[in-house]
């Protein structure tokens, strides 16, 4: 009985982490989406504006959706 408690307790502080590290990447990813939306406006803003750009725009759109996914999914392989 003590061992199952123990393995319980276990299990416990493993959950914890991995909570604690899905909510540090959460953060992390909230950053990096906050300075990509900063760069945005910088470089790819002005050309944007100039012509309309709406495909441009929904090409940057998906390129930049695909980044996201690729940089949680990354950071989620490290703590599975």
């Amino acid at each position: 009985m003590a061992r199952v408690k123990e393995e319980n307790a276990q299990l416990r502080y493993q959950k914890e982490v991995s909570v604690r590290d899905y909510q540090s990447v959460m953060a992390e990813n909230n950053s990096l989406n906050f300075k990509l939306e900063n760069l945005e406006s910088i470089f790819v803003g002005a050309s944007i504006k100039k012509d309309g750009g709406k495909a441009e725009l929904k090409e940057y759109a998906a390129a930049k959706v695909d980044f996201i996914h690729n940089c949680v999914s990354w950071r989620l392989k490290i703590l599975i």
